[in-house]
């Protein structure tokens, strides 16, 4: 009786009316990595950093909590990497590129900006964790 009792409320509390939108679609951007080995930086003059180019691209979803504020989050394919070249020994070069599955979770704030009377845009800002898998990693 109690099992039916807790079903009839599920089905009473259930039937209200929700308005909301969920925005779902595709993400996809570039993106540049650096990555450090040194943490106090005593050895940084003996080797050049450069920036490795990479991209990411999932699916994304969105909704609207209040007025100007969303909760976002995407499951997306990334590349990220290193690499080094030595300064005083040429010979010195790594580079290694790693591949990840990742999963942002932000909470965002829209900023509307207008142009004149018709152009706008609009911006955003999150924060949150960024919760990363490592797949595989090729390096030389």
């Amino acid at each position: 009786m109690k099992g039916f009792a807790l079903l009839l409320l599920t089905i009473l509390l259930s039937t209200a009316t929700l308005k909301a939108q969920i925005l779902i679609g595709p993400v996809v951007g570039p993106q540049v990595s650096w990555v450090s080995f040194d943490k106090f930086g005593d050895s940084k003059g003996k080797y050049r950093q450069q920036p490795v180019y990479g991209f990411h691209a999932g699916m994304g979803m969105q909704f609207r909590v209040h007025k100007r504020f969303f909760l976002h989050t995407a499951v997306l394919y990334s590349t990220k990497g290193k690499y080094l070249e030595g300064k005083e020994d040429e010979l010195l070069r790594f580079k290694s590129n790693y591949n990840f599955i990742d999963v942002p979770m932000l909470y965002t704030v829209e900023f509307l900006h207008k142009l004149g009377k018709v152009k706008q845009y609009k911006f955003f800002f999150g924060i949150g964790p960024n919760v990363s898998y490592w797949l595989n990693a090729k390096g030389y």
